[in-house]
Protein backbone atom coordinates (compact mmCIF):
# COMPACT_ATOMS: atom_id res chain seq x y z
CA UNK A 1 0.00 0.00 0.00
CA UNK A 2 2.59 2.68 0.73
CA UNK A 3 4.49 1.56 -2.35
CA UNK A 4 1.63 2.33 -4.46
CA UNK A 5 1.18 5.57 -2.82
CA UNK A 6 4.33 6.59 -2.79
CA UNK A 7 4.76 5.12 -6.82
CA UNK A 8 1.52 7.59 -7.46
CA UNK A 9 3.06 10.74 -5.70
CA UNK A 10 6.11 10.16 -8.05
CA UNK A 11 4.25 10.06 -11.39
CA UNK A 12 2.53 13.10 -10.14
CA UNK A 13 6.02 14.98 -9.26
CA UNK A 14 6.91 13.67 -12.65
CA UNK A 15 4.52 15.27 -14.31
CA UNK A 16 5.14 18.32 -12.99
CA UNK A 17 8.66 17.87 -14.24
CA UNK A 18 8.01 16.51 -17.81
CA UNK A 19 5.48 19.32 -18.41
CA UNK A 20 8.06 22.01 -17.54
CA UNK A 21 11.77 20.17 -18.88
CA UNK A 22 9.54 19.45 -22.04
CA UNK A 23 9.47 23.05 -23.17
CA UNK A 24 12.77 23.58 -21.36
CA UNK A 25 14.31 20.35 -23.99
CA UNK A 26 12.31 22.24 -27.04
CA UNK A 27 13.85 25.34 -26.37
CA UNK A 28 17.71 23.64 -25.85
CA UNK A 29 16.52 21.35 -28.83
CA UNK A 30 16.18 24.32 -31.23
CA UNK A 31 17.43 26.95 -30.46
CA UNK A 32 20.63 25.80 -28.28
CA UNK A 33 19.33 28.28 -25.18
CA UNK A 34 19.96 27.85 -22.10
CA UNK A 35 17.01 29.15 -20.39
CA UNK A 36 17.19 30.04 -16.41
CA UNK A 37 14.13 32.11 -16.85
CA UNK A 38 11.88 29.16 -17.51
CA UNK A 39 11.23 28.38 -13.88
CA UNK A 40 9.90 31.65 -13.53
CA UNK A 41 7.68 31.73 -16.38
CA UNK A 42 6.55 28.19 -14.59
CA UNK A 43 5.71 30.17 -10.65
CA UNK A 44 4.11 33.28 -12.85
CA UNK A 45 1.68 30.85 -14.47
CA UNK A 46 1.29 29.34 -10.88
CA UNK A 47 0.33 33.05 -9.59
CA UNK A 48 -1.69 34.22 -12.19
CA UNK A 49 -4.10 31.03 -11.97
CA UNK A 50 -4.12 31.40 -8.03
CA UNK A 51 -5.18 35.56 -8.65
CA UNK A 52 -8.17 34.33 -11.17
CA UNK A 53 -9.32 31.28 -9.62
CA UNK A 54 -9.89 32.54 -6.50
CA UNK A 55 -11.44 36.14 -8.05
CA UNK A 56 -13.55 33.93 -10.41
CA UNK A 57 -13.96 30.42 -8.30
CA UNK A 58 -13.34 28.42 -11.60
CA UNK A 59 -10.23 27.14 -11.49
CA UNK A 60 -10.70 24.67 -14.57
CA UNK A 61 -10.31 28.35 -16.60
CA UNK A 62 -7.43 29.30 -15.28
CA UNK A 63 -5.37 26.39 -17.71
CA UNK A 64 -6.56 27.76 -20.70
CA UNK A 65 -5.85 31.64 -19.49
CA UNK A 66 -2.21 31.09 -17.96
CA UNK A 67 -1.38 28.57 -20.67
CA UNK A 68 -2.25 31.89 -23.28
CA UNK A 69 -0.72 34.23 -21.06
CA UNK A 70 2.55 32.10 -20.25
CA UNK A 71 2.50 32.26 -24.01
CA UNK A 72 2.68 35.61 -25.25
CA UNK A 73 5.21 36.20 -22.65
CA UNK A 74 7.69 33.92 -23.80
CA UNK A 75 7.04 35.25 -27.54
CA UNK A 76 7.49 38.70 -25.89
CA UNK A 77 11.05 37.75 -24.41
CA UNK A 78 11.90 35.81 -27.11
CA UNK A 79 11.06 38.23 -30.05
CA UNK A 80 12.51 41.38 -28.00
CA UNK A 81 15.84 40.09 -25.99
CA UNK A 82 16.43 36.36 -26.90
CA UNK A 83 16.79 36.80 -30.44
CA UNK A 84 19.76 39.28 -30.14
CA UNK A 85 21.83 37.11 -28.22
CA UNK A 86 21.43 33.77 -30.86
CA UNK A 87 24.56 32.29 -32.04
CA UNK A 88 26.85 34.27 -29.05
CA UNK A 89 28.60 32.71 -26.09
CA UNK A 90 26.64 30.75 -23.59
CA UNK A 91 27.20 33.25 -20.60
CA UNK A 92 25.24 36.08 -22.21
CA UNK A 93 22.21 33.59 -22.13
CA UNK A 94 23.37 32.91 -18.35
CA UNK A 95 23.37 36.40 -17.68
CA UNK A 96 20.23 37.68 -19.75
CA UNK A 97 17.47 34.81 -18.67
CA UNK A 98 19.19 34.69 -14.76
CA UNK A 99 18.32 38.66 -15.03
CA UNK A 100 14.82 37.87 -16.27
CA UNK A 101 14.37 35.27 -13.29
CA UNK A 102 15.40 37.70 -10.54
CA UNK A 103 13.45 40.30 -12.17
CA UNK A 104 10.15 38.08 -12.26
CA UNK A 105 10.43 37.40 -9.01
CA UNK A 106 10.71 40.42 -7.70
CA UNK A 107 7.59 41.90 -9.47
CA UNK A 108 5.73 38.55 -7.91
CA UNK A 109 7.34 40.00 -4.19
CA UNK A 110 5.77 42.97 -5.00
CA UNK A 111 2.17 41.99 -6.33
CA UNK A 112 1.65 38.91 -4.13
CA UNK A 113 4.21 39.52 -1.32
CA UNK A 114 6.69 37.29 -0.02
CA UNK A 115 4.69 34.60 1.89
CA UNK A 116 2.27 31.55 1.05
CA UNK A 117 0.11 32.41 -1.55
CA UNK A 118 -2.48 29.60 -2.82
CA UNK A 119 -5.66 28.90 -3.92
CA UNK A 120 -8.70 29.53 -1.12
CA UNK A 121 -10.83 26.92 -2.68
CA UNK A 122 -10.50 23.69 -3.82
CA UNK A 123 -12.46 22.36 -7.36
CA UNK A 124 -14.91 20.24 -6.05
CA UNK A 125 -14.28 17.41 -8.79
CA UNK A 126 -10.94 17.39 -7.61
CA UNK A 127 -11.68 17.62 -3.97
CA UNK A 128 -11.16 13.89 -1.95
CA UNK A 129 -9.95 10.74 -2.93
CA UNK A 130 -10.09 7.55 -4.56
CA UNK A 131 -9.28 4.03 -3.53
CA UNK A 132 -7.54 1.34 -5.50
CA UNK A 133 -6.43 -2.33 -4.29
CA UNK A 134 -6.69 -0.76 -0.66
CA UNK A 135 -4.57 2.27 -1.54
CA UNK A 136 -6.18 5.74 -1.03
CA UNK A 137 -5.21 8.51 -3.92
CA UNK A 138 -5.77 11.67 -3.90
CA UNK A 139 -7.68 13.44 -7.00
CA UNK A 140 -5.81 16.03 -7.34
CA UNK A 141 -2.31 13.29 -8.03
CA UNK A 142 -4.53 11.65 -10.68
CA UNK A 143 -5.51 15.03 -12.45
CA UNK A 144 -1.37 16.13 -12.93
CA UNK A 145 -0.87 12.48 -14.13
CA UNK A 146 -4.13 12.69 -16.37
CA UNK A 147 -2.78 16.08 -17.86
CA UNK A 148 0.69 15.57 -18.33
CA UNK A 149 -0.05 12.12 -20.17
CA UNK A 150 -2.42 13.97 -22.40
CA UNK A 151 -0.06 16.69 -23.16
CA UNK A 152 2.70 13.68 -24.00
CA UNK A 153 0.62 12.37 -26.44
CA UNK A 154 -0.27 15.95 -28.02
CA UNK A 155 3.00 16.88 -28.19
CA UNK A 156 4.17 13.43 -29.93
CA UNK A 157 1.57 14.16 -32.62
CA UNK A 158 2.58 18.01 -33.62
CA UNK A 159 6.48 16.55 -33.08
CA UNK A 160 5.92 13.80 -35.58
CA UNK A 161 2.89 13.69 -37.14
CA UNK A 162 2.73 17.61 -38.45
CA UNK A 163 4.30 19.45 -40.82
CA UNK A 164 5.16 22.03 -37.94
CA UNK A 165 7.02 19.68 -36.34
CA UNK A 166 8.58 18.27 -38.94
CA UNK A 167 10.17 20.98 -39.60
CA UNK A 168 11.46 21.38 -35.96
CA UNK A 169 12.71 18.49 -35.75
CA UNK A 170 14.81 19.49 -38.79
CA UNK A 171 15.86 22.84 -37.95
CA UNK A 172 17.21 21.14 -34.32
CA UNK A 173 18.75 18.78 -36.98
CA UNK A 174 20.70 20.72 -39.05
CA UNK A 175 19.45 24.66 -38.83
CA UNK A 176 21.48 25.68 -42.01
CA UNK A 177 19.96 23.31 -44.32
CA UNK A 178 16.92 23.93 -43.30
CA UNK A 179 16.61 27.56 -43.78
CA UNK A 180 18.18 27.20 -47.56
CA UNK A 181 15.07 24.67 -47.60
CA UNK A 182 13.03 27.61 -47.18
CA UNK A 183 11.87 27.60 -43.41
CA UNK A 184 11.59 30.64 -41.58
CA UNK A 185 13.73 29.51 -38.79
CA UNK A 186 13.09 32.91 -36.98
CA UNK A 187 9.85 31.97 -37.03
CA UNK A 188 10.18 28.53 -35.17
CA UNK A 189 12.71 29.88 -32.96
CA UNK A 190 9.84 31.91 -31.51
CA UNK A 191 6.12 29.58 -32.03
CA UNK A 192 8.84 27.00 -29.66
CA UNK A 193 9.26 29.70 -27.11
CA UNK A 194 5.98 30.59 -27.11
CA UNK A 195 4.96 26.58 -27.18
CA UNK A 196 7.74 26.13 -23.84
CA UNK A 197 6.16 28.75 -21.72
CA UNK A 198 2.67 27.53 -22.67
CA UNK A 199 3.62 24.34 -20.88
CA UNK A 200 5.66 26.21 -18.17
CA UNK A 201 2.28 27.96 -17.39
CA UNK A 202 0.05 24.55 -17.48
CA UNK A 203 2.65 23.08 -14.69
CA UNK A 204 2.37 26.39 -12.79
CA UNK A 205 -1.49 25.77 -12.77
CA UNK A 206 -1.23 22.04 -11.63
CA UNK A 207 1.53 23.17 -9.40
CA UNK A 208 -1.27 25.04 -7.43
CA UNK A 209 -3.24 21.80 -6.39
CA UNK A 210 -0.08 20.73 -4.51
CA UNK A 211 1.32 23.73 -3.63
CA UNK A 212 1.34 27.29 -2.19
CA UNK A 213 2.93 29.34 -4.03
CA UNK A 214 6.18 31.81 -3.22
CA UNK A 215 8.95 33.63 -5.41
CA UNK A 216 12.12 31.13 -4.74
CA UNK A 217 9.69 28.16 -5.57
CA UNK A 218 10.44 29.21 -9.75
CA UNK A 219 14.43 28.27 -9.15
CA UNK A 220 14.10 25.27 -6.94
CA UNK A 221 11.78 23.27 -9.45
CA UNK A 222 13.61 24.64 -12.28
CA UNK A 223 16.96 22.94 -10.88
CA UNK A 224 14.81 19.43 -10.80
CA UNK A 225 13.82 20.40 -14.82
CA UNK A 226 17.57 20.92 -15.18
CA UNK A 227 18.34 17.56 -13.72
CA UNK A 228 15.49 15.72 -16.13
CA UNK A 229 17.17 17.56 -19.55
CA UNK A 230 20.93 16.29 -18.41
CA UNK A 231 20.03 12.83 -17.01
CA UNK A 232 17.05 12.42 -20.43
CA UNK A 233 19.29 14.13 -22.92
CA UNK A 234 20.13 17.36 -23.96
CA UNK A 235 17.43 18.49 -26.80
CA UNK A 236 15.55 14.84 -26.61
CA UNK A 237 11.88 15.29 -26.13
CA UNK A 238 11.88 11.51 -25.61
CA UNK A 239 14.64 12.02 -22.82
CA UNK A 240 12.25 14.49 -21.12
CA UNK A 241 9.86 11.70 -20.96
CA UNK A 242 12.08 8.98 -19.29
CA UNK A 243 14.23 11.91 -16.82
CA UNK A 244 11.49 13.01 -15.75
CA UNK A 245 10.13 9.46 -14.66
CA UNK A 246 13.20 8.89 -13.28
CA UNK A 247 13.62 11.81 -10.90
CA UNK A 248 10.07 12.27 -9.47
CA UNK A 249 9.94 8.57 -8.38
CA UNK A 250 13.79 8.95 -6.99
CA UNK A 251 12.76 11.87 -5.39
CA UNK A 252 9.48 9.98 -4.34
CA UNK A 253 11.31 7.10 -2.84
CA UNK A 254 14.07 9.08 -1.38
CA UNK A 255 11.43 10.89 0.90
CA UNK A 256 9.85 7.61 1.75
CA UNK A 257 13.37 5.88 2.45
CA UNK A 258 15.37 8.57 3.88
CA UNK A 259 13.66 12.11 3.86
CA UNK A 260 17.00 14.35 4.55
CA UNK A 261 18.43 12.78 1.39
CA UNK A 262 15.98 12.80 -0.68
CA UNK A 263 17.37 15.47 -3.31
CA UNK A 264 21.15 13.66 -2.92
CA UNK A 265 20.13 10.67 -4.67
CA UNK A 266 18.12 12.86 -7.70
CA UNK A 267 21.89 14.83 -7.92
CA UNK A 268 23.61 11.87 -7.45
CA UNK A 269 21.88 10.37 -10.50
CA UNK A 270 22.45 12.97 -12.35
CA UNK A 271 26.54 12.85 -11.18
CA UNK A 272 26.58 9.63 -12.45
CA UNK A 273 25.04 10.34 -15.82
CA UNK A 274 27.71 13.03 -16.12
CA UNK A 275 30.44 10.72 -15.47
CA UNK A 276 29.41 7.68 -17.52
CA UNK A 277 27.43 9.26 -20.45
CA UNK A 278 27.49 13.22 -20.45
CA UNK A 279 24.83 13.01 -23.62
CA UNK A 280 22.15 11.46 -21.23
CA UNK A 281 20.14 8.94 -22.37
CA UNK A 282 19.15 10.20 -25.33
CA UNK A 283 20.63 12.98 -26.18
CA UNK A 284 20.92 14.40 -29.54
CA UNK A 285 23.01 17.65 -28.64
CA UNK A 286 26.67 16.27 -28.16
CA UNK A 287 28.20 19.36 -26.28
CA UNK A 288 27.43 22.73 -25.26
CA UNK A 289 30.53 24.79 -26.05
CA UNK A 290 32.23 27.10 -23.84
CA UNK A 291 33.02 30.32 -25.08
CA UNK A 292 36.37 30.49 -26.73
CA UNK A 293 38.64 32.68 -24.90
CA UNK A 294 41.15 34.35 -26.82
CA UNK A 295 44.89 35.22 -26.15
CA UNK A 296 44.63 39.40 -24.69
CA UNK A 297 47.94 41.23 -26.05
CA UNK A 298 50.44 43.06 -23.19
CA UNK A 299 48.84 46.72 -23.82
CA UNK A 300 51.22 49.65 -22.99
CA UNK A 301 49.73 52.49 -22.11
CA UNK A 302 51.54 56.25 -22.21
CA UNK A 303 51.12 58.79 -20.19
CA UNK A 304 53.15 62.50 -20.98
CA UNK A 305 53.54 63.17 -17.07
CA UNK A 306 56.85 64.55 -16.76
CA UNK A 307 57.78 63.57 -20.31
CA UNK A 308 57.51 59.48 -18.37
CA UNK A 309 56.01 56.63 -19.65
CA UNK A 310 53.54 53.89 -17.38
CA UNK A 311 53.20 50.19 -18.47
CA UNK A 312 49.93 48.52 -18.16
CA UNK A 313 52.21 46.52 -15.33
CA UNK A 314 53.10 49.73 -13.24
CA UNK A 315 49.14 51.02 -13.33
CA UNK A 316 48.20 47.64 -12.08
CA UNK A 317 50.60 47.54 -9.34
CA UNK A 318 50.06 51.19 -8.21
CA UNK A 319 46.44 50.15 -8.34
CA UNK A 320 46.57 47.20 -5.64
CA UNK A 321 48.82 49.45 -3.21
CA UNK A 322 46.40 51.81 -3.15
CA UNK A 323 43.57 49.49 -2.82
CA UNK A 324 45.59 47.61 -0.07
CA UNK A 325 46.27 51.00 1.32
CA UNK A 326 42.55 51.98 1.06
CA UNK A 327 41.28 48.61 2.97
CA UNK A 328 43.70 48.97 5.83
CA UNK A 329 42.73 52.69 6.47
CA UNK A 330 38.92 52.40 5.95
CA UNK A 331 37.97 51.31 9.43
CA UNK A 332 39.85 54.41 10.84
CA UNK A 333 38.30 56.82 8.76
CA UNK A 334 34.68 55.59 7.88
CA UNK A 335 31.70 55.28 9.81
CA UNK A 336 30.78 51.35 10.79
CA UNK A 337 27.77 51.46 7.89
CA UNK A 338 30.74 52.13 5.02
CA UNK A 339 33.16 49.74 6.48
CA UNK A 340 30.06 46.98 6.43
CA UNK A 341 29.17 48.09 2.71
CA UNK A 342 33.09 47.53 1.41
CA UNK A 343 33.27 44.50 3.16
CA UNK A 344 30.51 43.02 1.33
CA UNK A 345 31.70 44.82 -1.81
CA UNK A 346 35.33 43.02 -1.79
CA UNK A 347 34.01 39.62 -0.68
CA UNK A 348 31.89 40.10 -4.33
CA UNK A 349 35.05 41.42 -5.88
CA UNK A 350 36.92 38.32 -4.81
CA UNK A 351 33.56 36.06 -5.80
CA UNK A 352 33.92 37.70 -9.35
CA UNK A 353 37.54 37.17 -9.42
CA UNK A 354 37.44 33.55 -8.86
CA UNK A 355 34.72 33.18 -11.54
CA UNK A 356 35.97 35.26 -13.88
CA UNK A 357 38.88 32.98 -13.94
CA UNK A 358 36.81 30.07 -14.37
CA UNK A 359 34.97 31.77 -16.91
CA UNK A 360 38.60 32.38 -18.98
CA UNK A 361 39.33 28.80 -18.32
CA UNK A 362 36.44 27.80 -20.19
CA UNK A 363 34.12 26.21 -17.58
CA UNK A 364 30.84 27.88 -16.99
CA UNK A 365 30.62 27.44 -13.08
CA UNK A 366 27.30 27.52 -11.81
CA UNK A 367 28.36 26.27 -8.34
CA UNK A 368 30.67 29.11 -7.77
CA UNK A 369 27.96 30.67 -5.19
CA UNK A 370 27.26 27.73 -3.36
CA UNK A 371 30.70 27.25 -1.75
CA UNK A 372 30.81 30.99 -0.57
CA UNK A 373 27.39 30.62 0.94
CA UNK A 374 28.82 27.53 2.89
CA UNK A 375 31.86 28.84 3.58
CA UNK A 376 29.96 31.81 5.15
CA UNK A 377 27.69 29.93 6.73
CA UNK A 378 30.35 28.19 8.69
CA UNK A 379 31.83 31.47 9.71
CA UNK A 380 28.11 32.54 11.01
CA UNK A 381 28.03 29.39 12.91
CA UNK A 382 31.16 29.27 14.35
Amino acid sequence: MIFLITLLNGLAFSGLLFLLSAGLTLILGLARVINFAHGSLFLLGGYICVTVANATGNWWITLLISALSLAIIGGVIEFSLLRRIYGKAELLQLILTFGIVLIVEDIAKMIWGNVPYGLTFVPSLLSGSVVFMGATFSKNSLCIIGTAGLVCFLLWLLLNKTKLGKQINAASSDMEMADALGINVPMLFTLVFVLGSALAGIAGVLLTLKLSLVPPLGFEYLIYAFAVVVIGGLGSYKGSIYGALIVGICYSFGILLIPDFAMVFVFALLLLTLLIRPRGLFGVIEEIRAPAVAAGKKVELEFSFFSGRLSSNTLRWGGGVALVLFVILLPFLAPGFWVVFYTEVLIFILLATGLNMLVGAGMLSLAHAAFSEQVLTRLVLS
